[in-house]
């Protein structure tokens, strides 16, 4: 190889490694723990002071929140997460959410304290952070997640607003001057104001718990904890759960209102009830609403054995509780309305997933 070549190779190696950073972001959630690997660096003027993501990877769910491994668990637990990969990153955020701010803050702070000194031991040399986000804060986290993706943060666009339905709690987040639920996030080299909110005990796993036994929620035929039988009607159970919304949680007469014409991405449960009812492509209120009452009307026999157009997996009995939750939320909580605010149902932007695991790494300070 001749000099220049080789000068050549060093540079384009100074370049794009040289002062890369790795971080590993833990999320800790009601039903399991992901780990986020990213490569970054900050050595772009044009990038408003933000790093570019090199690599990202995500490894396999872990199954049962952190809040529910016993203390003798715990570090095969974390063994078995952290074995996925090999790399020594430069940062940990081991984040926990919805499902550790459902115990005491005892019980809380014990685990947080055992999973620090677990990675302290295990990775002596990386900056560690552990804690429990609170829901505005996740909400911020994935709004700033998915408006770096689509560019908003770095170019000129005007920014998105993000609905997360998770299965402990669901939290909604958008660009707002004006509300009570306003949070000041510095990202780069600039400043934004978000209302973001979250409900503890909206996620969807929680909230079906206390309609399990309402025939109208689940499919024609499907038993019941009771022994009753679901008879599949999309209206009443939409107007049984909107008392949980709007009146032990008070959405419509507290949640902030985003501008008129500001659109939003739902991600989370929100794509996966629509993706099976199979509208993620045309979502609007009145498709979900039209999908949803197909689906509650169907026989539960016909549901399970593959009979329908519905792909058969474990969560297939949840789908008509999902869609009229989902439907009531949106149009009775929030008080969208077709026309009134574009929502597109995501799991990915330019192939890139949505979590909220990117804003640890865009705002360490937050």
């Amino acid at each position: 190889m001749n000099i220049k070549k080789l000068t050549l190779v060093v540079a384009t190696f100074l370049t794009s490694s040289a002062f890369a950073e790795s971080s590993f972001v833990v999320d800790a959630g009601s039903s399991g723990t992901r780990l986020y690997e990213y490569e970054y660096q900050y050595s772009s003027p044009s990038n408003n002071g933000l790093p570019i993501i090199r690599h990202e990877k995500k490894y396999g769910n872990l199954q049962g929140g952190i809040q529910t491994i016993e203390d003798i668990r715990l570090d095969e637990y974390l063994s078995d997460l952290f074995s996925q990969t090999k790399t020594i990153p430069n940062h940990i955020y081991f984040y926990s959410t919805a499902g550790m701010r459902t115990i005491s803050s005892t019980n809380r702070n014990n685990i947080n304290t055992a999973v620090k000194a677990w990675l302290l031991e295990h990775f002596p040399s990386t900056d560690i952070q552990v804690r429990t986000i609170s829901g505005q804060i996740e909400g911020a986290y994935a709004w700033l997640t998915a408006n770096y993706i689509n560019g908003a943060l770095i170019g000129e666009e005007p920014t998105h607003g993000i609905m997360d339905l998770g299965g402990a709690s669901t939290q909604i987040s958008f660009e707002s001057d004006d509300g009570d639920n306003l949070l000041t996030v510095d990202v780069g080299n600039r400043q934004y104001k978000l209302s973001s909110t979250s409900y503890l005990g909206l996620g969807q796993d929680l909230s079906i718990k206390q309609y399990l036994n309402e025939p109208a929620c689940f499919p024609v035929g499907y038993e019941l904890p009771n022994g009753q039988k679901g008879t599949g009607d999309f209206l009443e159970c939409a107007i049984k759960v909107e008392p949980l919304i709007n009146k032990t949680h008070s959405i419509a007469s507290t949640q902030d209102k985003p501008q008129h014409g500001l659109p939003f991405y739902s991600i989370s449960g929100y794509y996966y009830t629509s993706s099976e009812l199979g509208i993620n492509s045309y979502f609007s209120l009145s498709n979900l609403a039209e999908k949803g009452k197909d689906f509650c009307s169907k026989q539960w026999s016909e549901l399970e054995s593959g009979q329908t157009q519905y792909q058969v997996n474990p969560y297939l009995y949840s789908y008509c509780y999902n869609a009229a939750y989902q439907h009531t939320l949106l149009s009775k909580g929030y008080e969208f309305s077709d026309g009134d605010n574009d929502i597109k149902v995501v799991k990915k932007i330019d192939e890139k997933t949505i979590s909220w695991t990117l804003g640890p790494i865009l705002a360490p300070d937050l």
